[in-house]
């Protein structure tokens, strides 16, 4: 069930939705560092927010309620060759019971949607 999205202030950000703010929860139930909405990506068709950047990883995070749109997915592959950093889209809400279950062996398996990654094996295709 997806979330209707209500601004949630908290640790002086305005996060957008209670998903987003259930995403920051977890990354600081985790000692995960993150920054929210931290840099906007531009081009002459789009403008793009990611949703958190976690400095520590060298990461940036894009949180969807559902299954994220093939221009969702666009954009977080434009970021990823902008930056070289890696680009998760999380779909859903965290679960820390999960975690600690360790059904999220990856500490975000059961939510990954998409990870835009370049290596020397990868496919240009994605």
């Amino acid at each position: 069930m997806e979330l209707a999205a209500r601004p949630i202030m908290h640790r002086g950000n305005l996060f957008r939705s209670v998903t987003e703010f259930r995403w920051a929860h977890f990354f600081e139930a985790l000692g995960i560092t993150y920054l929210y909405e931290s840099r906007t990506f531009t081009t002459s068709e789009w403008s793009y927010l990611p949703d958190f950047y976690l400095p520590n990883l060298q990461t940036w995070i894009e949180v969807k309620g559902q299954f994220p749109t093939e221009e969702e997915i666009a954009k977080g592959r434009a970021v990823h060759l902008e930056t070289g950093e890696p680009v998760l889209i999380l779909s859903g809400n965290p679960s820390a019971e999960s975690f600690h279950e360790g059904l999220l062996p990856n500490g975000f398996g059961l939510h990954v949607i998409c990870l835009l990654y370049t290596s020397d094996a990868a496919d240009d295709s994605l």
